[in-house]
């Protein structure tokens, strides 16, 4: 398990937080070939014969000062969840703001933040092959203090697209089950989906998607990462 070190800006709080390190994590429910990058294929990757992550820039939306360029150990500005603020009957507040994009942009690597600063995002996966039906894996984990999101599984999903999220999902989408990895772990387990289409792919995990995204601090999150099918 990978630990960064982040202060909070505003708070001065220090958090250790608790990352997806693929490879390695305790309790991987997969061999490490498995629970890696997806075999090690892709951009960036070594053997072509498995997909991966693209990798790019390191995530760093939610630093204070984004010339940080997602060094741990930076500062970093993130949000408190606030779970009251899951009813949808709540309300938003009236902030005289206009609401802002609902996604954020698209992740390289395999950990990132979630589009509005809540959480630390983990992914990695079965073997990514074509025509070849895959699992995906995503560990989540609040920046605030570096706990585990569990007991989301009725409402954490994948939303899966070939072509970088312009084409279409996977013609089983419809069959993909979510399960929480060892209850308390804050890791999910999604699928199978059946990679039909060559080139890269975008997958997007959805957090608590039963909650209002209309509350800054609602536990509904996002995050979405870029991946290869070879």
């Amino acid at each position: 398990m990978t630990l960064k070190t982040w202060r909070g800006a505003s708070s001065g709080l220090v958090v250790a937080v608790a990352l997806c390190a693929p490879a390695v994590l305790e309790g991987c429910p997969q061999q490490p070939m498995e629970c890696g990058d997806g075999g090690g294929g892709g951009a960036g990757g070594g053997d072509a014969s498995y997909g991966a992550p693209v990798v790019g820039p390191i995530d760093n939306h939610c630093y204070v000062n984004p010339v940080d360029g997602g060094i741990p150990g930076g500062p970093v500005q993130f949000t408190v969840v606030d779970p009251d603020h899951c009813n949808p009957d709540a309300g938003p507040p009236d902030s005289g703001q206009p609401p802002g994009p609902e996604f954020g942009p698209t992740n390289y690597n395999s950990e990132a933040n979630d589009d509005d600063c809540k959480y630390q995002v983990g992914w990695w996966s079965t073997p990514i092959q074509y025509n070849a039906e895959v699992t995906f894996y995503v560990s989540v984990v609040r920046t605030a203090d570096g706990t585990p999101v569990t007991g989301a599984t009725a409402n954490t999903y994948a939303e899966i697209a070939s072509n970088s999220g312009t084409g279409t999902p996977p013609p089983d989408v419809g069959k993909a089950v979510t399960t929480e990895v060892n209850p308390g772990s804050g890791v999910y387990g999604i699928g199978p989906f059946l990679m039909n289409a060559h080139g890269q792919w975008q997958v997007r995990f959805h957090i608590n998607e039963n909650c209002s995204d209309l509350w800054p601090d609602s536990p509904h999150g996002h995050a979405a990462f870029y991946f290869t099918v070879p």
